[in-house]
């Protein structure tokens, strides 16, 4: 489809999109249906979602607007669905309805649309079945939608990077999981915007002169206030050291290499630490969202229990890799 063209389409008027959600690793669980309006783009937007194995999501403008704006909103609604979920559902069908609200219409677009989609939206193996928090349909809210489109607007391209990170795309799992350790320097300045007296923590003294560095810092400030319950085996250790190997791992992928001897993760393990620093990161959004822990608490630690028995990977992490 040339260019024009998907422009042509994306800008016709539309009165309602429906769309079909699937989970790939067997059925969604019931829950009650909930209906939000959504005020944005000048409208608003009545979003009805029902669960029964499937989800299905509809989104009804109050006035006719462009098609565009209806996916727009209807991809808003899955990345935070995402944050609680921990990986995207696979969308299976979605039409939109022209301004008399039942002629169904779009088959062309939806398809260049899926052609479109950028490839984070299908989640890595380590995220798939196994990283849920909480159902996202039991928070969800106009203010809460609202709140989470201005932040992922504020991560700029952060959030994508670290999307890509938690996805099936074909890329090292050593740069993976670099992408993760890297965000946590942007998504430091999200959390002092939202809390100011937020600090990095000490700085460390290193041997031979060299300078404790900021992401080192960030990283153990972070862990400190958000990540107790996912690294608890970590800090126990040695939380310092351990936030230096992340730099280090993330040094080695995106730094020219100057020195030797500098400890790193390998293979497995940055699977390991690709899954908790993506819970980390999750967390972490899902806080200056205003979301309250308790709510997800209980199931996290679960989910961090099983990866600390991944393969006795974690164990021997603790044992051998360790000192800078």
């Amino acid at each position: 489809m040339t260019e024009n063209k998907f422009i042509e389409l994306t800008t016709k008027k539309a009165s309602s999109l429906k769309a079909v959600f699937l989970f790939e690793h067997g059925f969604l669980a019931t829950v009650d249906p909930i209906t939000i309006n959504h005020n944005a783009f000048e409208n608003t937007f009545t979003i009805s979602i029902a669960q029964n194995g499937i989800r299905r999501i509809e989104i009804r403008a109050e006035t006719a607007t462009m098609a565009g704006t209806l996916w727009t909103i209807l991809w808003n609604v899955a990345r935070l669905a995402m944050l609680f979920e921990g990986e995207f559902l696979q969308l299976r069908s979605a039409e939109f309805l022209l301004d008399d609200n039942t002629t169904p219409w779009g088959d062309e677009l939806v398809q260049e649309y899926q052609k479109r989609m950028l490839s984070f939206y299908s989640s890595a193996d380590f995220a798939r079945g196994c990283s849920k928090f909480a159902n996202s349909l039991s928070v969800l809210s106009d203010e809460l939608l609202n709140r989470w489109i201005q932040i992922e607007d504020e991560l700029e391209l952060v959030h994508p990077m670290v999307l890509y990170g938690m996805s099936s795309v074909n890329l090292p799992i050593d740069l993976k999981a670099a992408i993760l350790v890297e965000s946590f320097e942007s998504l430091f300045e999200l959390i002092q915007k939202y809390n100011p007296e937020f600090q990095m923590a000490p700085k460390q003294t290193k041997p031979n002169g060299e300078k404790d560095s900021k992401l080192r810092r960030i990283l153990e400030a972070i862990i400190q206030s958000y990540g107790q319950d996912i690294f608890g085996k970590e800090k126990e250790k040695d939380l310092p050291s351990f936030c230096q190997v992340l730099t280090n791992s993330r040094n080695r992928m995106f730094h020219i290499k100057t020195k030797a001897n500098k400890m790193f993760l390998g293979g497995s393990e940055s699977v390991l630490y690709a899954a908790k620093l993506s819970l980390l990161y999750r967390r972490v959004l899902l806080d200056i969202l205003g979301i309250d822990y308790t709510v997800y608490s209980e199931r996290l630690k679960e989910i961090v229990s099983r990866w600390n028995g991944w393969n006795g990977v974690l164990d021997f992490f603790l044992a051998t890799k360790w000192t800078d």
